[in-house]
């Protein structure tokens, strides 16, 4: 099973594409706000050394910003 998160900020215009852009390719995933959880903006800070957004987590393998191309062939979609 495929495990997603998407850490975000709900006014990043970029994480809005990337969760539309899931959401339209059926893939289920959890939205994890880093603007109001701090831990979780930690958590990600230290696995990445980045402070932007939207990061996405397939599973472990982690893309920063909305790498359309990236996350299509990890996630295999056409």
């Amino acid at each position: 099973m495929v495990d997603i998160k998407l850490y975000s900020d709900f006014s990043c215009p970029y994480c809005e594409a990337l969760e539309n852009f899931l959401i339209e390719n059926d893939i289920p995933f959890d939205v994890i706000d880093i603007k109001n959880d701090l831990e979780a903006r930690r958590e990600i800070f230290l696995k990445t050394k980045q402070d932007l957004v939207p990061i996405l987590d397939i599973n472990g393998y982690i893309i920063v910003g909305f790498e359309k191309e990236i996350i299509k062939k990890v996630l295999n979609i056409k």
